[in-house]
């Protein structure tokens, strides 16, 4: 093996080392926005029952928690109120 292939060699050993470890953090947090997303829907889901309809529970997201009511409506209270 000449010094080129053997150089070619190394550098793939070592893009497909760093690319397992890129893919497996990727995973990592793919997983853990799943799981943060399931948090935040179950826990105003579980207020529905007690309630009312959907709208109550926008107006309480828009006042108890402003970053996540942008974050599942994905505009401001000030905007959405624009529209209505």
């Amino acid at each position: 093996m000449n010094f080129k292939q053997n150089n070619a060699l190394k550098l793939k050993k070592v893009l497909n080392a760093r690319v397992e470890v890129l893919s497996e953090e990727l995973m990592d947090l793919v997983e853990q926005e799943q799981n943060r997303s399931k948090k935040v829907w179950v826990r105003w889901i579980a207020r529905k029952n007690t309630h009312g309809t959907s709208s109550m529970l926008l107006k309480e997201l828009a006042l108890e928690d402003v970053a996540e009511y942008k974050n599942c409506i994905r505009m401001s209270p000030a905007r959405f109120n624009v529209l209505q």
